[in-house]
């Protein structure tokens, strides 16, 4: 676990969150080490207050996660925006 996950969760734990949502930006980055930037497909991580990482994203985007420093799961999703709920949905 990095050292940034590790604050973040004694953060969630210190205020009883169940977990925290990203969108794409500094603070995203800051956790997982992928730069993402605003765009008008979502890029969302969930982190819970057990650790485990989820992140729904375009399918182009999904391979950029080897270079994560945080073990997260990807949910990809394709290019038509009626998928873009259900890859949200199950991060």
């Amino acid at each position: 676990m990095s050292p940034r996950l590790a604050r973040m969760l004694d953060l969630l734990d210190v205020n009883r969150f169940d977990g925290v949502v990203l969108n794409a930006g500094p603070s995203l980055e800051y956790l997982f080490g992928v730069p993402f930037h605003l765009m008008e497909r979502p890029v969302l991580a969930f982190v819970s207050a057990t650790g485990t990482a989820a992140m729904a994203l375009p399918e182009l985007e999904a391979s950029r996660l080897v270079h994560a420093r945080t073990e997260v799961t990807p949910f990809p999703y394709g290019e038509e925006p009626s998928t873009w709920a259900a890859a949200v949905a199950d991060a």
